[in-house]
């Protein structure tokens, strides 16, 4: 949870700077975005060990639909 609190300060600080420093309000979105794509994969890479340490009851696979 830290790590997404320094992401969050990172970002508004970085976005501050760039808004401040170029006069340009949409190159503060880049640091949003960049810290967002950083949370998205973390939460992939924690759902896929999620999945590979707990996997499904009994085996089953789900039909693929051919």
């Amino acid at each position: 949870m830290y790590i997404y609190a320094v992401l969050y300060t990172l970002s508004f600080t970085l976005s501050e700077i760039t808004i401040a420093n170029t006069g340009v309000i949409a190159s503060g979105a880049y640091a949003w975005l960049i810290s967002g794509i950083i949370m998205m994969v973390v939460g992939v890479v924690y759902l896929v060990r999620f999945l590979h340490k707990y996997p499904k009851p009994g085996g089953e696979e789900i039909p693929d639909g051919s």
